[in-house]
């Protein structure tokens, strides 16, 4: 009988630890000033100690979904190219959350400097990396 019990009480565990990751969060985003959708925005799930837990992109009209997201305090970070990023706090309970539309600002970015800026960071890693294969000499 005891055995029984234990094996009801293990699998009500287990089953309630599946059933209790299974929140939803889906949303669009848009631009302020057209209110059209954006799509290829980068939307990362974070918790408030801005550890990394998930990330999706929005598709062609701007939808995002994220699955499989334990219930807890989060902070939803929406980023895109030519776009101010927002930040989002989200206190997750329900098995669903539907944001309402998420809009960017337009945020002016100059090509050549955007280039310029990611030929120093790819200096930095060879330099880096030439360095270290000198010392290993």
């Amino acid at each position: 009988m005891k055995q029984y019990l234990i094996i009801v009480i293990l699998l009500g565990g287990i089953i309630q630890g599946i059933f209790a990751q299974n929140v939803q969060i889906r949303g669009v985003v848009k631009d302020t000033k057209k209110q059209e959708p954006l799509e290829f925005v980068h939307i990362v799930l974070q918790r408030p100690d801005s550890v990394f837990v998930t990330g999706v992109t929005s598709d062609t009209e701007g939808r995002f979904v994220i699955n499989n997201v334990i219930p807890g305090d989060y902070l939803l970070t929406v980023s895109g190219l030519g776009y101010k990023n927002r930040y989002l706090p989200l206190k997750i309970l329900d098995k669903e959350i539907m944001l309402d539309d998420i809009l960017l600002e337009d945020e002016p970015i100059s090509l050549e400097m955007e280039i310029i800026r990611r030929i120093l960071i790819i200096m930095a890693r060879c330099t880096t990396w030439i360095i270290r294969w000198i010392l290993s000499i």
